[in-house]
Formats: structure tokens, C-alpha cells, sequence
């Protein structure tokens, strides 16, 4: 479904969907993250790609970011014109936990 999503530029439903799994406290890995963040790109919505992205940070089980998250994020904020955001991103990949996850990845 979220590959759906994704190739229809659903970004909406992509993200609506991952809020479900989440209520439903499903486990996720960072496939779907990703997916939904897909979405966000292709329809240009970089608000919907931070909430997601920081909601994977903050949520019970904090799922991991990987290499893939962090550049579709970071694109993002670029094709946005949200420089001040990918900069924060930025240094927040500099931190050790992060700089760790990426190497898991």
C-alpha cells in the first residue's frame, strides 16, 4: 500500500498509513519510513517529511534512521528551499547515536 503511495504521489495516504501503524503498535523497520518519506519527496511535501521523520525519532522503540532516510530528507529540505532545516538534519547526523545507525545500514 505504501508503494502505492508512493508511485501515485499519494504522499497523504502514505503518511496516514504510517500513523496507523504506529497507533496499531505494529514493529516497524525503516522500510516503510522510508516509503512514506518517497511519497513526501514526490509530492513536494517537505512538512509531512519532517513530521515523519521525527516521529520515527521520537516514538516508542525510536526507529532507525538509515542512509536512505536521511538523504530523502535531506533532499527534500533542498528541493524545498528549507536550507536551515537540512542544516539542523545535518548536524544531527553528526551525532554519535546516528553516525551508528548509519553504519548498521
Amino acid at each position: 500500500a505504501l508503494q502505492s503511495c508512493k508511485e501515485s504521489s499519494q504522499w497523504d495516504g502514505a503518511v496516514a498509513l504510517l500513523d496507523e501503524a504506529y497507533r496499531s503498535q505494529i514493529e516497524l523497520d525503516v522500510l516503510p519510513m522510508n516509503l512514506a518519506l518517497s511519497s513526501c519527496e514526490a509530492g513536494s511535501a517537505w512538512e509531512a517529511a519532517l513530521a515523519v521523520w521525527h516521529r520515527a525519532r521520537f516514538s516508542r522503540g525510536q526507529l532507525p534512521h538509515d542512509i536512505v532516510s536521511f538523504n530523502l530528507v535531506l533532499g527534500i529540505c533542498e528541493a524545498s528551499h528549507q536550507w536551515e532545516r537540512g542544516l539542523n538534519l545535518m548536524m544531527q547526523m553528526l551525532r554519535p547515536e546516528y553516525l551508528e545507525s548509519i553504519g548498521r545500514s
